[in-house]
């Protein structure tokens, strides 16, 4: 079930994406402040994504993905005009930001050579466990797992 939106375009240069769901209002920022831009490549190394506890999801498939689930929390999505106007119905109050590029500034900033026109900033995700969960059971415990063969040899 998604939530529909109510699109409200204004006729400016930018074209800014405006929206009202269930009480929140969104608004695409008019400038985009060096800063941001600034923030979004530094969080590109694992550094800063340790020190924020924020980390970068890119690409259409994942980014609906994760905005269809309604659970997790959107610290920030960033996407291109089409594609907030073609995926509104995506949109919830979980998103605390929106923040529209135009596809030139969202060139600058994309991971891909080819981008999908939509990234998200969202937090880490925290696996907790208590010990008395796992006491008197056989588990294994891994971390920074970059190569899925190397779990298949496990």
């Amino acid at each position: 079930m998604y939530l529909h939106a109510k699109i409200i375009l204004t006729l400016t240069k930018r074209m800014p994406f405006c929206t009202k769901l269930q009480g929140h209002s969104y608004k695409a920022n008019e400038m985009i402040s060096k800063n941001k831009i600034k923030f979004i490549h530094d969080l590109k190394q694992k550094k800063t994504r340790t020190e924020t506890g924020l980390f970068i999801m890119e690409g259409d498939k994942m980014v609906t993905e994760v905005l269809v689930n309604r659970n997790l929390p959107v610290d920030d999505l960033i996407a291109t005009p089409g594609w907030l106007l073609r995926n509104r119905y995506l949109l919830h109050e979980r998103i605390r930001e929106i923040t529209e590029f135009t596809e030139a500034e969202y060139s600058k900033i994309t991971l891909f050579e080819s981008p999908a026109g939509v990234m998200i900033i969202m937090p880490l995700p925290v696996m907790a466990y208590e010990e008395s969960e796992l006491a008197g059971q056989l588990s294994l415990c891994l971390d920074t797992i970059q190569d899925p063969g190397n779990l298949g040899t496990i």
